[in-house]
């Protein structure tokens, strides 16, 4: 099995089951994969290109892992007859630029804000648009936040806040409620960020960018539909032309207390919970120490989640 990495996407490249059938060691591989909600897409004789960039594509667009079989007789067997494919990844797909007309708006909104608050989320992850919404929050001067998935995605910010929504720290939770613009860039924006309701004020300004066709929450002020990086660049672009803003925190945000604020620190639990069971948090925190700092974790929901995500120090955490 190959594996293929890209920044938004994940897939594996597997030999599967000749076209004449199962022989008596092969196993279901499309039921496997489907069991861990990723599909299969088996290569033919007369379109290997087309099946190969339907996999990709349907990766990318999806944000989501996917298998691409080759039938072990197929393996050798050349790209056959078809046509106009000179490459397997010739055609994928793409997400156009976000419009002028929209990226001014989101300056002029962004410009006036005094308490700006960029939310960063997977899909800003994916995009790798972490650098240039570290540079974005410099020129604004505005606290960052990340949702669960897209933690860790502009690393050592001075005004980060750690994760939004129900793992925030109480802290965080105070100073996003405050944001009179916020600025949500490759995040869905669902129940758990949003606090079911009361992550935002009730007067703030919310800007969401993403791929989706529209917004993704009622909640949404303006939509720009564009990849993380590229519009978040565009906006970055104007904010520079339109002039020098206010730094932080002279626009209107007294925190002075900030820098310094670890977003992690949080009660690392009692040992033993009051039923003589472990608690989560102490369970997390001893993990936290023993496992090495260049760290991968992916867990599952649960009551246990409650230590590694808000207070684990991780490249990438995934949870299912």
């Amino acid at each position: 099995m190959t594996t293929i990495h890209q920044p938004s996407a994940q897939g594996s490249v597997v030999g599967d089951a000749p076209t004449t059938g199962f022989r008596p060691w092969d196993v279901d591989q499309v039921a496997i994969a489907a069991a861990v909600g990723a599909a299969t897409f088996t290569v033919t004789a007369d379109a290997p290109f087309a099946i190969t960039r339907r996999a990709v594509a349907h990766a990318l667009e999806q944000r989501t892992a996917v298998v691409l079989a080759i039938p072990y007789d197929l393996a050798e067997a050349g790209d056959g007859d078809e046509t106009g494919s000179d490459s397997p990844m010739a055609v994928l797909p793409t997400v156009a630029s976000a419009d002028r007309a929209g990226v001014e708006q989101v300056v002029r909104r962004l410009t006036a804000a005094r308490r700006p608050l960029i939310l960063a989320g997977r899909g800003a992850w994916l995009s790798g648009a972490g650098t240039t919404l570290a540079e974005l929050a410099d020129e604004l001067g505005a606290l960052v936040a990340t949702t669960a998935q897209g933690i860790n995605v502009v690393p050592d910010h001075p005004y980060s806040l750690g994760i939004a929504g129900g793992f925030a720290h109480d802290r965080a939770a105070e100073l996003i409620q405050q944001a009179d613009v916020v600025l949500v860039v490759g995040a869905r924006l669902n129940q758990f960020t949003m606090r079911f309701g009361d992550s935002f004020g009730p007067e703030a300004d919310v800007v969401q960018i993403d791929v989706a066709d529209a917004a993704t929450n009622p909640r949404v002020d303006l939509y720009l539909r564009g990849d993380a990086t590229t519009a978040s660049a565009d906006i970055l672009r104007g904010l520079r032309l339109a002039g020098p803003t206010a730094p932080f925190p002279a626009r209107g945000a007294d925190l002075p207390d900030l820098p310094g604020f670890n977003p992690r620190d949080r009660h690392r639990g009692t040992g033993l919970a009051a039923d003589g069971r472990l608690d989560p948090r102490s369970v997390a925190a001893a993990l936290d120490r023993l496992l090495p700092a260049d760290r991968l974790v992916v867990e599952d929901g649960g009551h246990f989640s409650v230590g590694p995500q808000p207070t684990w120090s991780c490249r990438r955490l995934t949870t299912s």
